[in-house]
């Protein structure tokens, strides 16, 4: 479930962080407006980032950070609409409990029709 806006993709819920060969690739990928790019500069003057060991902390901490991302993007989505319909209902735990169910009903259903599309894919490639 995303929404493009230009350049800018909105997910619910966001992927897992990239893992490229460089810090460089990741950082690509990542960011699309170019806010990291003066301070991966300032960063490799005094670090060399080309180090593999560099490169998995890099990877690791991203995948860690992703992690509670994806949970404060539940917060953050109950919090505006606790905001949007104040008036309606007071309560934020009722908001976050509709955030919780939807990033749930994302997230199955987002795995759900893998496994549908690779069968209908090697059955398309059967039948040609």
């Amino acid at each position: 479930m995303t929404m493009s806006l230009g350049k800018l993709k909105l997910n619910l819920l966001p992927p897992g962080p990239p893992s490229a060969e460089t810090i460089d690739e990741t950082i690509a990928k990542l960011d699309v407006f170019g806010i990291l790019n003066r301070l991966m500069e300032k960063e490799s003057r005094s670090k060399d980032l080309k180090t593999p060991a560099v490169v998995e902390k890099f990877n690791h901490e991203l995948k860690t950070y992703a992690t509670a991302l994806s949970f404060c993007n539940v917060l953050l989505l109950s919090a505006f609409l606790a905001i949007f319909y104040r008036r309606r209902r007071s309560l934020y735990v009722e908001h976050l409990v509709f955030s919780l169910h939807l990033a749930s009903f994302v997230l199955l259903f987002s795995i759900l029709p893998t496994p549908l599309f690779w069968f209908l894919y090697g059955c398309s490639r059967v039948l040609l």
